[in-house]
């Protein structure tokens, strides 16, 4: 279980039959409402949401009328959804990146290139980089969606036109394509995202 001010978030790998996954979440969060009431605290069951993550086939097989449900929660700046797709945060970052991008090419002119790369780097690649490991085997069209980000990134730092070829600038600025940033750990997604689940647990 982790804790982040008024915010808390309860991580459980659950194996049982996808039929008794509800009744097992029920009791869960009955016994946690239990302890807090114990302990003089109060559990703000309409504020209580479970996130259920897998395959389409094996949520279907969830009967979770009884429970509050949502499609996506935020953890740690990073939003994951329930089919594991980061579309939704992807979605996010690019409204992010592209807000930062566009107030950067208002003042490029009066930067000097170094100056600019700097503040690309602070204010959106970093954005890019942030958890990057997790979209490793994304399908390529939410990977596209990263890149074109970058894409934009460059250009508006080297104040490039908007069709200009990305690769000798990407070189000139030392920096990874998107596919690079997010294949460079050895590890699986699949096993990247249990070890932070993992950490959350501990």
């Amino acid at each position: 279980m982790q804790t982040t001010g008024s915010s808390s978030s309860l991580f459980a790998h659950l194996t049982s039959i996808p039929v008794l996954i509800a009744n097992c979440l029920q009791d869960i969060l009955q016994q946690i409402s239990s302890w807090m009431t114990a302990n003089l605290l109060t559990l703000n069951s309409s504020k209580t949401e479970f996130l259920l993550i897998g395959l389409k086939q094996q949520l279907a097989k969830i009967h979770n009328s009884s429970l509050n449900c949502t499609h996506s929660a935020r953890n740690l700046c990073f939003i994951f959804d329930e089919h594991v797709t980061f579309s939704d945060q992807i979605s996010t970052l690019s409204k992010s990146c592209y807000t930062h991008i566009r107030e950067l090419r208002c003042i490029r002119p009066y930067l000097e290139s170094k100056t600019a790369s700097l503040i690309a780097t602070s204010i959106a690649h970093s954005k890019l980089d942030y958890c990057n490991s997790l979209y490793c085997n994304l399908p390529k069209s939410q990977l596209h969606r990263l890149q074109l980000i970058q894409n934009s990134l460059v250009r508006a730092v080297v104040r490039a036109p908007r069709f200009t070829h990305t690769t000798p600038i990407l070189k000139s600025l030392h920096w990874k394509s998107v596919n690079v940033l997010s294949t460079k750990f050895s590890l699986s997604r699949r096993q990247t995202l249990w070890r932070i689940i993992a950490f959350f647990i501990v």
